[in-house]
């Protein structure tokens, strides 16, 4: 990882910074930050996402809004933010980014990110909202073929519908 993201720090961002190249630099970013995240360095790697966004919106790139948007929830739930009552925070990053694939018809998208939603809808208490979002991320990994997030969520479903009670 160190060196990984050596690579993208003192030669991919030179270069794509040369270039002028924009989405370049954004996308090397976008891996620094996951490389941050692997390293454990939680605050950097959401502060490194954010960073990200402005020029998204700017180039009205909603495939990388939505990355942004599904990172920086997975951040913050990694870093305790929906135990300090940041919750909300957490739920408008996600339903964001999932309107942005729904709209844009991105099944990956729906798939991982509708289960991320789904889980934190739950948290939330908003039973139906969650299923119904699991619900669809459950077609999406079955237009795709992952049998692996089709059970997941079909698991998930099961959990807060109270059908299982593991």
């Amino acid at each position: 990882l160190a060196e990984a993201r050596r690579i993208c720090e003192e030669e991919q961002l030179p270069l794509y910074n040369a270039l002028g190249d924009r989405r370049e630099i954004a996308v090397t970013r976008g891996k620094i930050a996951d490389i941050l995240q692997a390293q454990g360095e939680l605050d950097a790697a959401l502060e490194m996402h954010l960073s990200r966004l402005p020029g998204a919106e700017e180039r009205k790139d909603a495939d990388s809004i939505a990355h942004i948007r599904y990172s920086c929830a997975g951040i913050r739930l990694a870093r305790g933010d929906h135990e300090r009552g940041e919750l909300q925070v957490i739920y408008d990053e996600l339903a964001e980014a999932f309107g942005i694939v729904m709209q844009i018809g991105r099944a990956e998208g729906i798939g991982g990110i509708g289960v991320l939603l789904g889980q934190v809808l739950a948290m939330a208490r908003q039973t139906d909202e969650a299923l119904a979002v699991l619900s669809t991320a459950q077609e999406a990994f079955e237009r795709l073929g992952n049998a692996g997030g089709r059970e997941q969520c079909d698991q998930l479903i099961r959990m807060i519908s109270g059908g299982d009670d593991t």
